[in-house]
């Protein structure tokens, strides 16, 4: 009886009931698209920062973490190395040395951050290689010496130093012993990864290259790790952590290696309840006028019904009932098409020069020129699982006057 008095009522009032359906829908919808907006942005960002370079755990000894210097190394073997990837959740693992030094010629040099890398490993880590721009990818067998050392290089290294593929330079850096480490380089390939600290610095070369010159034979720096989730960074580091069984070694998710992306990705979650506080207040009043108006106008029809059997408080939930209906098809019909909108930013990408003169937008050392929105439960439901709380809130006091109204001051229409 409830849900058959609040749908006639609707009813009986279309267009009023349908420009607030329509306020509700536009207001679920701008927020969905928002938020589908927010979480590719926060993707990208997380996979620029990991997927390109960090990888989402990292293991390294206690002093380079505390001090990137080149000596600070830890012994890898292969049964090490296969004892991680065995753990659970983890995809695959990148021994690295770093080093940081000089690359140039005779006319430039600039300061590098040089990165020995086994090639197959690291493509299965991260996707630096997927960003080859100008000639390949490193192989894992090189040329022996004499021959130059093989280097992959930024793309934004590589204007600084105004050099390409098949160009020659050298290197100079610190090694382990202290002594001046230098090699010949021959460059194979350009990467343009939009992560600024690769394409602007970043130097990759053969590991067992860098190992040499460095004097750190079958030692690393740090080994990156490849994880199924990225979510599960935090206790995936804390497991492997108990795995190594080596006190000497730390093991840290993205969340510490990159503190102020995680700093970010908490700031967002908050400014979602800033966000749907202010849009949700401006439909509240809408939405309240709009049911106060309905129940006034009603008045004598409630004073009706209520001699004839009706009570108190079959009238106040019939009331409520009207407010949630209209919020509910509102908002479906708000997720429906703000999730429409937003799956064509997920197929096409937004394209973010468009707004900065042709110019990437870059933050935290990432380069974007679009941006891939994502939609998942999260987006789609959440607007809508918010809005439900504001149209209860909304039909509470004209339900409560309604079921208080004195019948025969209502039936007189002297209310």
């Amino acid at each position: 009886m409830i849900g058959r008095l609040a749908l006639r009522n609707l009813s009986r009032n279309r267009w009023r009931t349908t420009l607030t359906v329509a306020g509700v829908a536009v207001a679920v919808a701008m927020l969905v698209w928002t938020m589908a907006y927010m979480e590719g942005f926060v993707a990208e960002m997380v996979k620029q920062s990991t997927q390109v370079s960090l990888g989402q755990v990292n293991i390294q000894s206690e002093e380079f973490a505390d001090r990137a210097a080149v000596r600070f190394a830890f012994d890898v073997d292969d049964p090490f190395l296969k004892t991680i990837e065995s753990e659970p959740g983890v995809v695959a693992t990148a021994p690295r040395v770093i080093a940081f030094g000089l690359v140039g010629h005779e006319k430039k040099s600039i300061v590098a951050r040089i990165v020995g890398i086994d090639p197959d490993r690291e493509a299965a880590t991260t996707i630096a290689d997927d960003n080859v721009i100008e000639g390949r990818w490193l192989t894992p067998n090189p040329p022996d010496y004499p021959a130059p050392r093989e280097v992959v290089v930024g793309s934004n290294f590589a204007k600084q130093l105004e050099v390409s593929v098949n160009d020659e330079v050298v290197m100079f850096f610190e090694a382990a012993d202290g002594a001046l480490g230098n090699d010949l380089l021959k460059i194979v390939g350009i990467v343009e990864t939009r992560n600024s600290q690769i394409d602007r610095q970043t130097v990759f070369i053969g590991l067992k290259d860098l190992q040499f010159a460095a004097g750190l034979e079958g030692k690393v720096n740090e080994i990156a790790v490849r994880i199924e989730n990225v979510a599960e960074a935090e206790p995936t580091a804390l497991h492997l952590q108990k795995a190594i069984r080596q006190e000497d070694l730390v093991v840290r998710p993205w969340q510490k290696l990159v503190p102020e992306l995680a700093d970010m990705v908490k700031l967002m979650d908050q400014t979602d309840i800033v966000m749907f506080g202010l849009v949700y207040l401006i439909v509240a009043f809408g939405l309240f006028n709009a049911q106060r108006m309905s129940a006034l106008e009603r008045s004598r029809e409630f004073g009706v019904i209520r001699a004839i059997g009706v009570t108190p408080y079959q009238l106040f939930f019939s009331v409520v009932l009207e407010s949630v209906l209209v919020t509910l098809v509102g908002g479906i019909a708000g997720v429906i098409f703000g999730g429409l909108f937003s799956y064509y930013f997920v197929v096409n990408g937004l394209d973010l020069t468009a707004w900065t003169g042709g110019e990437s937008v870059g933050m935290m050392g990432v380069d974007m020129n679009s941006l891939t929105f994502v939609i998942n439960a999260k987006v789609l439901l959440k607007p809508l699982a918010y809005i439900v709380p504001v149209a209860l809130l909304c039909g509470i006091w004209p339900a409560w006057k309604a079921a208080r109204l004195d019948i025969t001051s209502a039936i007189s229409g002297r209310t």
